[in-house]
């Protein structure tokens, strides 16, 4: 009697561990960041480093990097609107950066979830009367991954 009892008891347990899901780790890539590297203005292919660099995230004000000297960055683009802005500084000089995309939300895994890719990326400069950024190049028109660079800033 003791054993039919043992395992009629030992049956739920079987069953609880049997019907357990492994755990769900997200190991896909997810929303891609904008890849910048900084490039001589007079030789656009070497690199060339910012000093005191920093980013803030308009219009919250929000710092979002920043560094002593840098010669390429990943900053993440705005998923729930198709523009954002961002100023760019070099110490105490600073240029403002427009950034529009269409966005589309793709599932990836129960695990990661949604991420966000970007397409048909365009990127301006607003000038002022001390820019430090001479000139920007895009070079990808969509932002799927953080594989190679997404522009270039001449400075």
């Amino acid at each position: 009697m003791k054993n039919k009892l043992s395992f009629f008891l030992l049956i739920p347990v079987l069953f609880s561990l049997i019907s357990c899901e492994k755990d769900d780790v997200c190991l896909s890539p997810t929303t891609p960041k904008l890849l910048i590297t900084f490039n001589d203005f007079s030789s656009v292919d070497d690199r060339l480093s910012v000093n005191d660099l920093s980013v803030i995230a308009l219009p919250n004000n929000d710092t979002i990097y920043k560094a002593q000297t840098k010669d390429s960055i990943a900053i993440p683009l705005d998923v729930n609107a198709n523009t954002c802005k961002y100023v760019l500084s070099e110490g105490s000089n600073h240029d403002t950066l427009q950034m529009q995309y269409q966005r589309e939300d793709v599932f990836v895994s129960k695990a990661c979830g949604y991420k966000t890719l970007f397409h048909n990326f365009q990127i301006s400069k607003i000038t002022d009367n001390n820019n430090w950024i001479l000139d920007i190049q895009p070079l990808q028109s969509d932002i799927i991954d953080e594989k190679l660079a997404h522009v270039k800033v001449l400075h």
